[in-house]
């Protein structure tokens, strides 16, 4: 994942998976931090501040979808994955 990816998301892709995945974070460059929908309400640098310092534009909070299901379906291969965000 070009990004910091926020812990829910290879949490998730572990527990759907055949067998265990690592998520890798942070290559090909780093792009800015990819919080999870659930975590918008929140805010916090992650969410709202970190995007100025990367000179990058902030990700929204339906992005979740578009990750989940390039992953699921294109990376490990789950036509039935369970795409929905999680809550907190």
């Amino acid at each position: 994942m070009p990004g910091e990816m926020f812990v829910q998301y290879g949490l998730d892709f572990d527990r759907q998976a055949a067998g265990p995945v690592i998520s890798l974070g942070c290559t090909n460059g780093m792009h800015d931090y990819v919080p999870a929908a659930a975590d918008y309400p929140y805010g916090g640098y992650e969410v709202s501040e970190a995007h100025r310092y990367y000179g990058a534009l902030p990700y929204s909070s339906g992005c979740e979808g578009d990750i989940r299901a390039a992953v699921y379906y294109r990376l490990l291969g789950i036509p039935d994955a369970d795409n929905t965000p999680y809550e907190i």
